[in-house]
């Protein structure tokens, strides 16, 4: 974030539309930058101050939000088996937001297995309660790792599902609005 500002004009960038985007695991990356870009320790890690690291929306695909309850199960033991003792119960981003937190559009489907709905449900709520706007999509069908649910980023045929594959429109159209 803090790069692209700092180049906004070389590379024709708003310096005030900079959004972040996040697939699953880095859905869950992406929601702590949109939650947690006011906390100290992210400006000294980064060496820069300003908050010039904080996105201005976050676009957060079938993230990964509860490291407890609806994670992938494989993702969150070697989480914890590698980390501090402390780490679990500082990982569900949805604790984390606050009217502070910065807009958010979330999607994400009911048959996904790998990172169930509740994870999109319980950031929603969460911003909900804050006052924070943010829009939510849940598509009745498609597996986890759907990306554009298009033959753009398709490797396999079930990660087509035409029905879904709207909501980077409407991604597109919700940051216009912003």
């Amino acid at each position: 974030m803090a790069v692209i500002r700092e180049n906004s004009e070389a590379w024709s960038v708003d310096p005030e539309k900079i959004f972040i985007c996040g697939f699953s695991a880095r859905g869950h990356l992406a929601a702590s930058l949109g939650t947690l870009w006011k906390e100290s320790f992210i400006g000294r890690a980064l060496g820069c101050g300003n908050y010039e690291w904080k996105p201005d929306g976050m676009i957060l695909c079938y993230p990964v939000i509860s490291m407890e309850d609806y994670t992938m199960r494989r993702a969150g033991s070697a989480c914890w088996e590698n980390g501090p003792r402390n780490w679990r119960e500082s990982f569900p981003c949805s604790g984390g937001v606050t009217r502070d937190t910065v807009p958010a559009f979330l999607w994400c489907t009911q048959e996904d297995e790998a990172v169930p709905m509740e994870n999109s449900l319980l950031f929603a709520a969460a911003l909900r309660s804050n006052g924070v706007p943010m829009e939510l999509h849940i598509y009745e069908k498609g597996r986890h790792g759907l990306a554009l649910c298009d033959l753009t980023t398709e490797r396999e045929p079930s990660q087509v599902v035409e029905d879904n594959a709207g909501w980077i429109d409407l991604a597109v159209r919700w940051i216009r609005r912003r």
